[in-house]
């Protein structure tokens, strides 16, 4: 075997199996290779152009993960990755084959508990959802999990169990994931303030997509349009496939007085998933309401005066 620049495997005289299986398992090739082919395997498919970035991120995390592919927990996470481009693309069952297939790689990852809990909320199965939820902020606490759990609860009729994860969701936010508890309390349209402020100290450290619609949705809650839609502009300027950020841009135009172009990003969110968030969905559809009590139902979820 020759050696390459870049792995390389031949040394004079024998060598053990045992050590060469462990240097292959270890190589950087080898693990290009695989995560190419999890991800085609996940997505049931050949790989495009389009699919080069998030191929790119798959092989950062694997090399984070100590670039081992006999370590369970990359391949559990591509398979994550590539279910939540089904989930994304508005097909709950692939999306939910694909967390199943994550958690027979790595019974109980977390990441892919919560995606199951995602399908679960948007087909009306919060109790599942709840089970899901719990199981997986006990291994990994975040404030995005607890988030859900708050809201799968909700909609289970804990109201104690909602209110104690929605103090996990403070705790965890405000000690290390600003963006997700600013998201959380504007999407609840709750202390409009404090959401603001989170949103504007993320920027200065995570400038992306994600953090400019945090922001856009925090100036939203606080009636600052203008604001607001530029942030918002510039969440939507890759044109990424997310109905959040379809459905922030559409409301916050609906605000600003343009109807039929706040109508059709609200639509294009709902016909991209149905069920992308449990309280964003339901206020978008609200949005959408022709009858006067359903308008009625959408100024009051959305704070609009």
């Amino acid at each position: 075997m020759p050696a390459s620049q870049g792995d390389q495997f031949d040394v004079p005289g024998a060598f053990e199996i045992p050590l060469f299986a462990k240097k292959l398992a270890q190589s950087k090739t080898v693990a290009t290779c695989a995560a190419t082919n999890w991800y085609a395997y996940a997505l049931g498919r050949d790989l495009g152009t389009e699919d080069a970035c998030r191929l790119a991120k798959l092989n950062l995390a694997l090399a984070d993960a100590g670039g081992d592919v006999r370590d369970p927990e990359p391949l559990a996470w591509v398979l994550v990755q590539a279910a939540t481009l089904f989930w994304q693309e508005g097909d709950p069952d692939g999306a939910d084959a694909g967390f199943d297939r994550a958690l027979l790689a790595k019974p109980g990852f977390p990441p892919a508990l919560v995606g199951k809990a995602r399908v679960a909320l948007a087909q009306g199965r919060s109790s599942v959802a709840v089970v899901l939820l719990q199981q997986a902020f006990e291994a990994r606490p975040l404030a995005e999990t607890a988030g859900l759990l708050a809201d799968a609860r909700r909609l289970s009729g804990d109201g104690p169990g909602a209110e104690a994860a929605e103090r996990e969701v403070l705790r965890e936010g405000r000690s290390g994931d600003g963006r997700t508890l600013s998201l959380y309390l504007s999407t609840h349209d709750r202390d409009a303030d404090e959401a603001l402020a989170l949103a504007e100290r993320e920027l200065a450290t995570r400038d992306d997509i994600y953090t400019e619609d945090a922001l856009g949705w925090a100036l939203y809650r606080k009636g600052r349009l203008s604001e607001a839609r530029a942030a918002s502009d510039k969440a939507m300027a890759l044109a990424t496939p997310d109905a959040r950020l379809f459905y922030h841009a559409g409301a916050i135009r609906l605000a600003e007085g343009e109807s039929t172009a706040g109508r059709a990003l609200v639509k294009r969110a709902l016909a991209l998933n149905a069920g992308f968030d449990p309280v964003g969905s339901r206020e978008a559809r609200a949005l959408l309401g022709t009858s006067a009590a359903e308008k009625k139902v959408a100024q009051a979820d959305l704070g609009r005066k």
